[in-house]
């Protein structure tokens, strides 16, 4: 069921399996439910925005309480898990375990009316993280606890949904270790989803910063990203500023592995851009 701004799945005895908030009306212009439970909205800017809606939970077998048991089993806890505190610096939403579980979910596509809480604790985990980017490198988990922040960071771009783009856009621009960076944007090259560019100015931005420059393992990843968002969206004013991303690294000031790279990147997006006219 949908209206102007909110679609929704539920059961039959109304339990809501899966919600979202859809873009403003203005900026669609016709909206269909597919065979495969995917929520399709044809945009007005010539981009087809997509939502994957969960499937009902499956089925569990009867289990008989066990009489001589003191107490019966406590339910697993609810997404987001309860907040962890670690060494005196910031909480974190998650232990190893934990984002293990999200990342089995998330692959095998079965976590049924888990999924907005996992989603709602990831884009509470990206605002922590933003948060984090302001301090002091002293001062932040996530640059203190870099294998923590990728693995987090993978997340993002297995959940399915939509809501992050704006989020790789600001994690990208604020990130200052430069392995997490190209992680992030590695993580949003899979995301691939970028209506309004917002990804691709976040990288535009890591080209012309001290961070990304020489740094063959940001770049590439930077030219495998816009590669993949371009194609992805298909929109020809993303192909044309995909196209000035990647001619940027082509230039002098890079060293010769970047240039060359960009050059082969920017020759496979101007013949997929040819294809798609």
């Amino acid at each position: 069921m949908a209206d102007g701004t909110t679609a929704l799945e539920f059961s039959e005895d109304g339990t809501i399996w899966w919600e979202a908030q859809l873009p403003p009306k203005e900026k669609w212009d016709f909206l269909t439910y597919t065979k495969t439970n995917s929520l399709v909205l044809c945009r007005n800017d010539w981009v087809i925005q997509g939502y994957n809606t969960i499937s009902p939970p499956k089925a569990v077998a009867y289990q008989p309480f066990d009489e001589e048991l003191e107490e019966p089993p406590k339910p697993k806890p609810r997404f987001p898990p309860k907040i962890e505190w670690s060494a005196g610096l910031e909480f974190r939403a998650y232990n190893k375990e934990q984002i293990e579980e999200i990342e089995k979910m998330l692959k095998k596509g079965d976590y049924g009316k888990k999924e907005r809480d996992i989603v709602e604790g990831l884009k509470k985990e990206v605002e922590r993280y933003l948060d984090a980017q302001v301090g002091t490198k002293s001062q932040n988990y996530f640059a203190q606890n870099p294998d923590y922040a990728r693995r987090f960071i993978s997340l993002l771009s297995l959940t399915g949904v939509n809501d992050f783009s704006q989020s790789f856009a600001a994690l990208i621009k604020g990130e200052k270790e430069p392995t997490t960076l190209a992680a992030l944007i590695h993580s949003a090259g899979n995301h691939r989803f970028d209506p309004d560019g917002d990804i691709l100015t976040a990288l535009e931005f890591v080209c012309h910063s001290t961070i990304g420059r020489d740094n063959p393992p940001v770049l590439m990843n930077l030219c495998d990203a816009t590669f993949e968002i371009c194609c992805y969206m298909g929109h020809p004013s993303l192909f044309k500023y995909g196209k000035e991303i990647l001619k940027h690294l082509t230039d002098a000031g890079f060293n010769s592995q970047i240039r060359e790279y960009a050059t082969q990147t920017l020759k496979k997006l101007s013949d997929e851009d040819e294809n798609a006219i």
